[in-house]
């Protein structure tokens, strides 16, 4: 959790753009599997009705017209930072973010902290790093910890501390991958959610296009989808959530996932259907 921490404080450690345009799906073109008639799918909240068809446009994932996975970032961004950018220009501070409009992984603090981590090793790119911070005419001190080396806390003119991360992904010191590999990701991402549905009669996905899933099977799935049938309120159905889950944690999980659950009615039909069909295999099953 601290590492996590730092990675959202650290200026050296800039967020990928999620970009997914026209150039990925005219560049990788689109798959689209053969329609779904198992597995229920609920995203952000809202039951997708069956039958399920997964597609891949260019690097995103879509089901049902519904896009549950961005992909990665396409075209990829090249890392990769050949030449030392130098000492700290006088009018970028390491502790603002970057204009609008400007990428701030092509800032001078962007590109300084990748060379610097591509170039050393990890010790001596962490200390580099340091005395770069106290380059900086907008940085008073520069606090390090000897108990945990890739973390730093910046002070500024006005007195006010930042933490920042003396660390970088794994990405960051590699070649971009390549289309065939973007291409592979993408389809494996495919067939993953095919695979999902495609499992058994009672599978349960549960996506939030803000990031998380949830999978169920067989009773389980059952027992969610039965509450959210029947559930009249939030508190009724997280308490009906922790019933079926015998986990307080996953219930909170899944109702924060669940938000403002919307049905169809067609979700009650493929319920009946899914409940008979489980019921009359446990009885068909010889005795344990």
């Amino acid at each position: 959790m601290r590492r996590a921490k730092w990675l959202v404080a650290a200026l050296f450690v800039l967020a990928a753009a999620n970009a997914c345009g026209g150039d990925a799906v005219t560049d990788l073109g689109i798959t689209k599997g053969e329609p779904i008639e198992t597995g229920f799918l609920f995203v952000d909240g809202k039951y997708i009705d069956a039958p399920y068809v997964v597609e891949r446009r260019g690097v995103a994932i879509y089901i049902n017209d519904v896009m549950v996975d961005h992909g990665r970032e396409y075209p990829p961004y090249d890392y990769r930072v050949e030449t030392d950018p130098g000492d700290p220009p006088p009018d970028v501070s390491p502790t603002e973010p970057p204009p609008p409009g400007v990428d701030g992984r092509d800032t001078y603090w962007g590109k300084k902290g990748r060379y610097i981590f591509q170039h050393y090793d990890e010790e001596t790119a962490r200390g580099m790093a340091i005395e770069t911070y106290k380059k900086s005419p907008y940085v008073k001190e520069v606090i390090a910890y000897a108990d945990d080396p890739v973390r730093v806390t910046l002070v500024d003119l006005a007195g006010k501390h930042h933490h920042m991360g003396l660390w970088v992904p794994p990405e960051f010191l590699q070649a971009p991958p390549t289309r065939e590999e973007i291409l592979k990701e993408a389809e494996d991402s495919r067939l993953s959610c095919d695979k999902w549905l495609k499992g058994r009669v009672t599978t349960a996905v549960f996506l939030s296009t803000k990031g998380g899933q949830v999978g169920l099977s067989q009773e389980k799935a059952l027992d969610v989808i039965n509450v959210l049938l029947t559930a009249k309120t939030a508190d009724e159905r997280l308490k009906g959530f922790e019933s079926a889950l015998s986990s307080k944690q996953n219930a909170s999980w899944l109702q924060d996932m669940i938000g403002d659950f919307q049905a169809s009615p067609q979700l009650a039909e493929r319920y009946e259907a899914a409940k008979e069909k489980w019921e009359a295999r446990k009885s068909a099953s010889p005795a344990q």
